[in-house]
């Protein structure tokens, strides 16, 4: 078990260069990038020497960097854009594929509650009848017990 823990704790901060390093599929971007403007190098690509690390000049990098920090806010925007696309994107896929159910009186429902202030509850409150339906979505209630609520 102990050479179980040794072999994680040798590898983690691997895994965790390998997850700052990963674009994330909802904006297209790294975390790393994201934070610093620029993508890291990781510690495989300084032993194996890919062309980042073979090509590297101090006095470029530093311009570079400079020059990438005054466009993070651009980069920050247009994943921010990217973001609010993968969640339409996927709202889409949502809705189309979600079946809409009718209500009528007899079924047994939940009610929302209303948000209050003293920080945070349950959303939805009940179990509560349909007794009856005054338009297609508003309905007179009534809870378990027996007492109807007195407004739709």
């Amino acid at each position: 078990m102990d050479d179980a823990k040794g072999l994680w704790a040798e590898k983690l901060p691997e895994v965790l260069w390998a997850i700052r390093k990963t674009p994330t599929e909802a904006n297209g971007e790294s975390p790393f990038c994201m934070s610093f403007g620029t993508e890291a190098v990781i510690p495989v690509e300084q032993e194996v020497q890919s062309d980042r690390v073979a090509c590297f000049d101090a006095l470029t990098n530093s311009e570079g960097l400079n020059l990438g920090s005054d466009l993070l806010e651009e980069l920050r925007e247009r994943a921010n854009l990217r973001n609010i696309n993968n969640k339409q994107r996927i709202a889409r896929y949502y809705n189309a594929r979600v079946l809409p159910r009718l209500l009528s009186v007899g079924n047994w429902v939940m009610k929302e509650r209303m948000p209050t202030l003293t920080g945070l509850k349950a959303t939805w409150e009940g179990s509560y009848e349909i007794t009856e339906a005054v338009r297609p979505i508003t309905f007179y209630l009534r809870g378990t017990d027996g007492i109807s609520l007195p407004h739709p």
